[in-house]
């Protein structure tokens, strides 16, 4: 199961502006633990390393590591924690 984030971030500098996609995949690994992702550009830049018996505990983790929340979401409690 996977869930994934894709925020367009755009930085403008005097007349150009430069758009880059990073996104977070959070996903459960084969022993059925939640681990996150961090994409920039398509390559992998930033992994959990450890997994996570909860959801929340991983999205609180990638949130400490720079993760932001969508504003739709403003607490991580209500990520479902069901295994699908």
């Amino acid at each position: 199961m996977f869930w994934k984030f894709n925020p367009i971030v755009e930085v403008t500098t005097g007349q150009t502006m430069i758009s880059a996609l990073i996104h977070w995949t959070f996903y459960l690994d084969k022993s059925h633990r939640w681990q996150w992702r961090k994409f920039d550009k398509g390559k992998v830049v930033a992994v959990s390393g450890d997994g996570f018996d909860r959801k929340t505990a991983c999205v609180l983790n990638a949130v400490q590591r720079g993760y932001v929340l969508p504003p739709a979401i403003s607490n991580p409690e209500a990520f479902s924690e069901t295994k699908k």
